[in-house]
């Protein structure tokens, strides 16, 4: 989060409602945890309609997520509802017990003040191939186009301390139909038209 005020942002683990979208293996039972930039834990939720009191939630978000128009649409997916001030935080989602599956996790921001900002969005899992790509999306709100950098990023998390960095990632960037309309292998050089 970037800016001089809190950012307020609604937090979202999807697992059974995407098998109305023909994904395979959805996550039955999505948890999320909420990390600051220090690592510390500050919130947490199971079951979005069973609010978890702790860290930065102090009182029941189940009528402000249902309020924020962004209610999960199955009991077992989870949200948070968070006044972030600016600094960087993690959102992780587990399957309970341990079970896996494929799951999604979504950032809404929920006061579109000018003074903060969503300023940068990170996704790291296992990338793998077929069904069990990686893959983060994005949505660009308002009538005129916006400018955007999308990285993928792969031997530079060695320094971090990330185990197993993928060796040379292939990034590619679809529309909301689908449709490939540009690639890049190796960021030095310029895919045109792909």
């Amino acid at each position: 989060m970037q800016g001089t005020t809190p950012k307020r942002v609604i937090i979202r683990a999807i697992g059974p409602e995407l098998s109305q979208y023909g994904v395979p293996n959805p996550l039955v039972d999505p948890t999320l945890e909420l990390h600051d930039g220090n690592g510390a834990l500050i919130a947490s939720n199971d079951n979005w309609q069973t609010t978890i009191i702790g860290g930065i939630i102090t009182q029941d978000q189940v009528q402000d997520i249902q309020n924020s128009g962004h209610g999960p649409g199955d009991p077992m997916e989870s949200a948070i509802i968070a006044n972030l001030p600016a600094g960087n935080y993690t959102a992780i989602v587990r399957g309970v017990s341990s079970t896996t599956g494929v799951a999604l996790v979504e950032v809404y921001d929920l006061g579109p003040d000018a003074s903060s900002i969503l300023g940068n969005i990170s996704t790291r899992s296992f990338v793998q191939t077929g069904d069990n790509v990686m893959i983060g999306g994005f949505i660009v709100q308002g009538t005129t186009p916006k400018s955007v950098i999308i990285r993928a990023i792969g031997p530079e998390l060695s320094q971090y301390g990330i185990p197993n960095p993928l060796a040379d990632p292939i990034l590619e960037l679809h529309d909301g139909n689908g449709a490939l309309i540009a690639s890049n292998d190796n960021w030095q050089t310029t895919i045109i038209g792909g």
